[in-house]
């Protein structure tokens, strides 16, 4: 697909139709698979990506804007917390370290339940002096333990 180099990548109206037409191409020709397209998800899990996506999106515009709820929970020496939110943050994706104050937490996994606040984010504390990069800082303060 090298005629797409010559368009900014910003500019995505002549994508499509050069995508159909290598699409085409390698069909017609038989081309193997190769880089990229050995990786490609299937078309059912596109459709359900794109559902699922959209979903998201019409709960986050349905529900009203409120202040997130933060619950922290102690079991044993781990310690979790978990932030019910109205709105999806699309870099909060698990894996991140999210820092709140003097705090790090490590995001663990993001839930979608009823409203008011859908979307929960579910951290884990780490240990003080763990190495960590590319922190994502979130205002609130964490609430008081107890």
């Amino acid at each position: 697909m090298l005629a797409g180099c010559y368009f900014h990548r910003t500019d995505f109206r002549y994508l499509l139709p050069l995508t159909v037409v290598d699409w085409c191409c390698g069909k017609a020709t038989q081309r193997t698979p190769e880089g990229d397209a050995l990786h490609v998800w299937s078309s059912q899990a596109l459709v359900g990506s794109l559902v699922s996506s959209m979903k998201e999106e019409m709960l986050a515009r349905r529900v009203p804007q409120v202040a997130d709820e933060l619950l922290e929970n102690t079991a044993g020496e781990e310690r979790t917390l978990e932030i019910h939110s109205t709105r999806l943050n699309s870099e909060w994706v698990p894996a991140r370290i999210v820092r709140i104050g003097d705090a790090c937490f490590r995001l663990e996994h993001v839930e979608t339940r009823q409203p008011p606040r859908p979307f929960v984010f579910l951290l884990r504390r780490l240990p003080a002096g763990v190495p960590w990069r590319n922190v994502i800082v979130y205002g609130a303060p964490l609430p008081p333990p107890g």
